[in-house]
């Protein structure tokens, strides 16, 4: 396939054993079900399918596109669609998927900035 991660997209584990990731929920590990749980982090830079990349699993500030209007302080969470994106919880509600992090600016052009907090031991 020729498909070419975006810069900033978020990826989900597409086989975690094998190293391999997906910006495509309906190729995640779990696409049947909680695959909004299988974040592998922010993809810094683009990247062609088949090649090897960096993926970022944490840091303040990481720019990531967003979906919605977050405020700052809200936390971030996978968005439900194929589109790879982050999408707001109101701060003081309980998210019902894995927090990816917490956003630290207002979305601009479909961006925000958010501290990233994702760890191998999910």
């Amino acid at each position: 396939s020729s498909k070419v991660f975006v810069l900033v997209d978020r990826p989900f584990w597409k086989d975690k054993d094998a190293f391999l990731v997906t910006n495509d929920s309906r190729f995640a590990q779990n696409a049947a079900g909680s695959f909004r749980n299988d974040v592998a982090g922010v993809l810094p830079m683009a990247v062609t399918a088949g090649n090897y990349c960096f993926i970022q699993k944490g840091g303040l500030r990481t720019s990531v596109k967003t979906a919605g209007s977050p405020a700052v302080g809200d936390i971030a969470v996978a968005n439900s669609g194929t589109v790879a994106d982050a999408t707001p919880i109101s701060a003081g509600t309980a998210p019902t998927y894995r927090a990816i992090g917490r956003y630290t600016s207002a979305a601009a052009s479909s961006l925000a900035s958010m501290d990233l907090w994702l760890s191998d031991n999910d």
